[in-house]
């Protein structure tokens, strides 16, 4: 009795393990039923096209990212713009700085140093700054 119910046991064991090593039936392949006497797979062409929902989540998706990189690159766009006219605003800025420390480059060599210690010995010891200003004018 026992050794009767092991052995059925083990046969259903065996069958399930055979039955379990069997391919499993996907959808596409399950046999679609016969109209007018033709498959549905013969009579439409383009059943390997069909638009799945899946499909239309993608192409969403990715018109979505379409548009998203065009803004963005909009955005880009200006902000560089924008960049390159201040580093312009920037460059004409240090232009006219560079212009203005030529000037005072060259002033600066007309006046020499005995004509600082004279101005200082004589004018500028009264408080008379007018004979600095006309020299660094000159």
């Amino acid at each position: 009795m026992y050794s009767s119910s092991s052995s059925s046991r083990s046969r259903s064991y065996m069958g399930s393990s055979h039955s379990g090593s069997r391919r499993i039936a996907r959808n596409d392949d399950a046999p679609l039923p016969i109209q007018n006497g033709r498959s549905p797979r013969d009579r439409s062409p383009t059943h390997t096209n069909r638009v799945y929902p899946q499909d239309d989540v993608m192409n969403a998706i990715q018109s979505s990212n379409d548009r998203l990189v065009t803004e963005v690159s909009k955005v880009v766009t200006k902000l560089l713009d924008g960049q390159n006219e201040l580093l312009d605003n920037i460059m004409n800025s240090l232009e006219q700085i560079n212009k203005r420390l030529d000037r005072l480059e060259e002033d600066m060599k007309k006046i020499d140093m005995k004509s600082v210690w004279n101005w200082k010995n004589s004018a500028g010891a009264n408080g008379d700054d007018q004979e600095m200003v006309n020299l660094i004018s000159q």
